[in-house]
């Protein structure tokens, strides 16, 4: 099983696939057979545990930022492997 961090290296691996938000992007690398449906389900619960905090996680739980702004989310994704290395 890949770990949390493999996942979210994969996810980089696979701009392509990035359509709207994150939890999307990593169900479309599930879906494309690069993780598991349990690898997918992890990390998921993962992003959730380590959603950002701001006004629009406050107020919209469908997306933690603007949809389809891949920056912020590739931004989060960085910040989280360097923490997942330590």
């Amino acid at each position: 099983m890949k770990s949390n961090k493999e996942i979210l290296e994969l996810m980089l691996e696979n701009q392509h696939l990035f359509r709207a938000g994150l939890c999307q992007w990593a169900f479309d690398v599930c879906i494309k057979n690069h993780i598991s449906w349990k690898e997918y389900e992890n990390i998921d619960w993962y992003i959730y545990k380590n959603r950002p905090m701001n006004l629009r996680t406050l107020f919209n739980t469908t997306y933690y930022w603007y949809p389809r702004d891949k920056n912020p989310r590739i931004k989060w994704i960085k910040k989280h492997i360097k923490k997942l290395s330590i």
